[in-house]
């Protein structure tokens, strides 16, 4: 329900330094230009199942989480041979005005069931609510179960080469692999 794509790009720019490179803001544009448009094609399939809906029938699903990048993940900078002095504004220049969206993509409340607060328009999409907890848990399910395999994958990986190295060498490699 494009909330990999969201936690992703909110990490990615929580992780950005006060003067991100070229490099750094291009991949963020492009990161928010495809989530835009499975944003777009969301709302466009969205409007088949649920009713034309005002910001007043809407809350945003509540994601409010602190994204805090470890130290040892921070983003090194990089040397180019272009400048460095865009500033965030400067990000869609070149671009129509009709292509520069008002709200970021990451800012943009889905019009899920669960997010409908109207009392008339709640009731007739109980079913729709109801389905769309089921995937919750489907896709809760699906991350409990990467990572139970994640888990039991440097859980063998401790096994098989941290335990059984007999060098220095070969145990800071076997580290190095879990």
């Amino acid at each position: 329900m494009l909330r990999a794509p969201r936690v992703k790009l909110k990490v990615e720019i929580s992780k950005l330094p006060r003067k991100p490179t070229v490099k750094q803001q291009l991949k963020v544009v492009q990161m928010r230009a495809r989530l835009g448009k499975q944003v777009k094609d969301f709302l466009d399939t969205g409007t088949i199942f649920l009713p034309a809906l005002e910001e007043d029938d809407l809350v945003p699903f509540q994601e409010e989480e602190v994204i805090d990048a470890p130290e040892d993940e921070s983003v090194e900078h990089e040397d180019l041979d272009v400048d460095e002095t865009v500033d965030d504004d400067d990000e869609f220049e070149g671009e129509d005005e009709a292509e520069v969206p008002l709200v970021l993509p990451e800012d943009v409340v889905l019009p899920l069931p669960s997010n409908i607060i109207s009392v008339e328009l709640r009731m007739p999409l109980e079913s729709l609510r109801l389905v769309e907890r089921e995937l919750r848990k489907g896709q809760a399910n699906d991350s409990l179960e990467g990572l139970r395999v994640a888990l039991a994958n440097k859980s063998l990986l401790l096994l098989t080469h941290v335990n059984k190295s007999t060098t220095t060498k070969q145990s800071t490699r076997a580290w190095e692999a879990v």
